[in-house]
């Protein structure tokens, strides 16, 4: 399905056409300065679990079956691990395998930006 723009607060939404998406794109890309996405501390190991009874029950957007094919995608479109292993950012962060692996299957893809500044 194709994406939707939202307004109040996801109560009024539709579906985006293709050149709604593109002007979408470019609106967004005149905006930006910087766009970020903070990697994950160690590798993943149940990307978006958390978010699943959501998911399924269409409070997020999103599939409403997660399959091997979505996991594929997070694991691709996800930067790299700041560290190789659960074990190596133990060490280095003070916090205990056990909650670096809870928290892996809490784990979204979070985009920072910064605008620009209009001078009016």
């Amino acid at each position: 399905s194709s994406p939707r723009r939202c307004d109040n607060a996801r109560k009024d939404c539709k579906r985006m056409t293709p050149t709604e998406i593109e002007k979408a794109y470019e609106e967004f890309d005149s905006l930006i300065d910087t766009y970020w996405e903070g990697p994950p501390l160690a590798p993943l190991a149940r990307p978006y679990s958390s978010l699943m009874k959501k998911l399924e029950a269409g409070y997020i957007d999103g599939p409403s079956e997660w399959t091997l094919n979505h996991a594929k995608l997070v694991y691709q479109s996800s930067k790299p691990p700041l560290y190789n292993s659960l074990e190596e950012a133990s060490k280095s962060t003070g916090l205990s395998e056990m909650h670096l692996s809870y928290e892996s299957g809490r784990y979204t893809n979070m985009a920072y930006i910064k605008l620009k500044r209009h001078h009016h």
